[in-house]
């Protein structure tokens, strides 16, 4: 280095003259300004700015005039960057400015936005995973900006990360309620899970009309069972319905009946009967698109009928007299006035019963469709003529 006071070789490293003592300055001893080229350029700058002496139109009532301007400005540059006192100044700046740009850089390569747009460049070119790691970082940059969510649970359905892409498509609708794409994503990665009960709580939270359209594009209506799960005391027939008419499929032995060699296709009412039974239904749309399985079960157990009811349940009389019996639904009564139990083979019930002379005892009984029977009814008549 030279000293810029007494013009000395200073050793590298030394931070004072040896001769003048004057402090050294750190910068090189190639100057940018000393430079022959750039004593080029500023004069070629000083030749052009000459040169560059506009000649312009104007248009005034006398015609057309030729008008030449000087650019002072110019010149008033140029001979302050000649000026040797302010060239530290202007290495300062620059230095400054290069600093500047450098940092402007490192912040937007590191920025929500940059992060964001190269994760957008993958997926244009099909580079899934690339993407998902430049839409972590943007995330990690912003995590109030929601498309940068969905966009993640897009790449994680395509790579069939079923699981991350609903967390990220769940993360991107709690930040934006509207998000159509965001729903219909969610929607098809619980399908490929066959989580069908999110789906249901999923829908009942939408009231947007344009995401609820997305669910019936996307999922298919279970089957509707006419009568609900339970515990029944007599036979019935089930219908099952598809609100969109779709074809319906069934199984009786609690197999699948997507892929259950038993299914069978539903036609007509199916009949329920006494025990347990274990019905499964599923829909099938035209574009070959299941709906969720239903199950329900049912369990029919008989119970006894109503005893039968008697016009005059015991009595003494002296003259002729009948005795009339209300029969419960679906059932028969048959009677005997031998003091059995009565049976099928007993005396049917079809009209009027006549009271028979002495003291006597009829037993009555209701038999229903199932053969089950009630308990025994007993009257005492006595007819004295």
């Amino acid at each position: 280095m030279i000293c810029q006071k007494c013009k000395s070789e200073i050793e590298s490293g030394s931070i004072f003259c040896p001769k003048c003592g004057e402090a050294v300055q750190m910068v090189p001893d190639y100057n940018i300004l000393d430079d022959d080229f750039l004593y080029s350029m500023v004069e070629k700058k000083e030749d052009d700015s000459q040169n560059e002496s506009e000649s312009t139109l104007q248009q005034n009532e006398n015609g057309i005039e030729l008008v030449t301007k000087e650019n002072d400005t110019n010149k008033s540059l140029i001979q302050h960057l000649k000026d040797p006192k302010n060239r530290k100044y202007v290495i300062s700046a620059g230095v400054a400015i290069i600093f500047i740009i450098c940092i402007s850089i490192v912040l937007y390569v590191n920025s929500y936005s940059y992060c964001y747009k190269q994760g957008v460049k993958c997926d244009k070119s099909g580079d899934y995973a690339s993407a998902c790691e430049y839409y972590l970082k943007a995330i990690g940059r912003d995590d109030s900006q929601y498309a940068a969510y969905e966009a993640l649970g897009i790449d994680c359905y395509n790579l069939e990360k079923y699981e991350d892409a609903i967390t990220y498509l769940n993360y991107a609708i709690e930040i934006n309620p509207d998000a159509v794409d965001s729903y219909m994503y969610l929607i098809k990665a619980y399908l490929a899970v066959e989580d069908y009960d999110s789906i249901d709580s999923l829908k009942s939270t939408v009231t947007n009309p344009d995401i609820l359209a997305v669910f019936d594009d996307n999922v298919v209506s279970a089957p509707e069972f006419s009568v609900p799960a339970g515990s029944y005391s007599d036979d019935f027939d089930l219908e099952l319905s598809s609100s969109k008419g779709d074809s319906i499929y069934y199984t009786t032995d609690g197999s699948n009946p997507i892929s259950s060699s038993s299914k069978i296709e539903y036609t007509e009412a199916i009949r329920i009967e006494e025990g347990d039974s274990c019905i499964k239904a599923v829909c099938l749309d035209l574009n070959g698109k299941y709906s969720k399985v239903v199950t329900v079960k049912y369990t029919v157990k008989y119970s006894k009928p109503d005893k039968p009811v008697v016009s005059i349940e015991n009595g003494s009389f002296t003259t002729e007299t009948f005795i009339t019996v209300t029969v419960p639904e679906n059932c028969n009564v048959y009677y005997t006035w031998d003091g059995t139990v009565p049976n099928e083979s007993s005396s049917l019930y079809s009209e009027p019963i006549r009271v028979i002379e002495g003291n006597n005892i009829l037993s009555l009984v209701s038999i229903d469709d199932h053969g089950m029977i009630s308990d025994v009814l007993e009257c005492n008549y006595k007819y004295l003529p």
